[in-house]
């Protein structure tokens, strides 16, 4: 894993190759996809040096939107996930800060990837996931992606369920 880091990040939301980052409303992403969105975020930078601290941030992250009964669930469920992605990757999953007000506005090729492979999923188009979780996992074995993956959207359909019923 590996946070994009770019020291002009601030200056029209780039990348390196002077293209347009992808936002967040680009995908569309509800308020439980962009709390899984910044839970993933915060296991990355974990990962990378962050330590514990940001591992509990993001245990935090996913109690305050989805409370006590779903919370730690999803947060699970997202850290499961990421590690079924990074088993089977070639290279970095790259990411965007969570910490940086700027950053967290936009997502890494890595994260559009698995947000379009969670938003097909849950619409149910299952060649649209196919091929998103193909592309994630770089052509590797999509077996534990998928179903970390399938595990993460019914926990947040569960959530959502109980919220709106």
């Amino acid at each position: 894993m590996s946070a994009e880091l770019n020291r002009h990040h601030c200056n029209g939301l780039r990348n390196q190759k002077g293209q347009r980052r992808v936002l967040a409303s680009d995908l569309n992403l509800g308020e439980s996809e962009l709390t899984v969105l910044q839970t993933l975020r915060f296991y990355c930078l974990g990962f990378v040096g962050g330590g514990e601290t940001e591992f509990m941030k993001a245990e935090e992250n996913c109690r305050d939107k989805f409370g006590d009964r779903f919370g730690n669930t999803i947060a699970m469920h997202t850290l499961a996930t990421l590690n079924e992605i990074c088993r089977v990757r070639q290279t970095s999953f790259n990411f965007s800060s969570p910490t940086c007000a700027c950053c967290r506005k936009s997502l890494s090729h890595c994260e559009v990837r698995l947000m379009s492979s969670v938003k097909a999923l849950v619409s149910e188009k299952p060649k649209d996931l196919e091929l998103q979780i193909m592309l994630l996992c770089e052509g590797g074995d999509i077996f534990g992606t998928h179903a970390a993956l399938r595990r993460l959207t019914k926990a947040l359909s569960a959530f959502e369920e109980q919220t709106n019923g």
